[in-house]
């Protein structure tokens, strides 16, 4: 994220068709508190940009402050479907996928919302919000998601 940098070049290119969510609540949601300094520990995957570090120059990109690494808030997203779907059998995940939609900030807890599809297939959201704040006043982060699990089914 470089709020409104643009200028990148080239055509656009395609957008994808986006499937909206089912209109039923999740079938099963995980809520991950991340910790102020998660950021810091997120540099030690060799990603030294100063945007999840240095208030300064988060403000000159747009950001009020340092935001968390793609990395951190895709990986809490992975972890919640392992949870979830085929408990801790890892070798059971098969792929994830999803849209960037918004910054997460270091402290805040992730809520990974999922839906369970046909065939080991799964819907997911990720929503931001400040530790004890209401979900409905949490911003999406992650959108679009889409989880495979061998044989997964959520489970309560």
């Amino acid at each position: 994220f470089a709020l409104g940098m643009g200028n990148f070049g080239g055509l656009r290119g395609q957008t994808h068709k986006r499937e909206p969510l089912p209109s039923r609540p999740p079938d099963r949601t995980i809520s991950v508190p991340t910790l102020p300094c998660q950021a810091l520990l997120y540099r030690l995957s060799g990603d030294y940009n100063l945007l999840h570090v240095d208030p300064e120059f988060a403000a000159m990109v747009g950001f009020e402050r340092p935001i968390l690494h793609g990395l951190c808030t895709f990986a809490v997203a992975v972890r919640a479907i392992i949870a979830a779907a085929c408990p801790n059998h890892p070798d059971k995940f098969r792929s994830f996928k999803g849209r960037f939609a918004a910054p997460a900030y270091p402290g805040e807890t992730l809520v990974v919302d999922m839906w369970q599809g046909a065939a080991g297939s799964l819907r997911v959201r990720v929503t931001a919000m400040d530790p004890g704040e209401n979900k409905s006043k949490g911003r999406v982060v992650l959108t679009d998601g889409e989880g495979r699990v061998d044989g997964g089914m959520l489970g309560n």
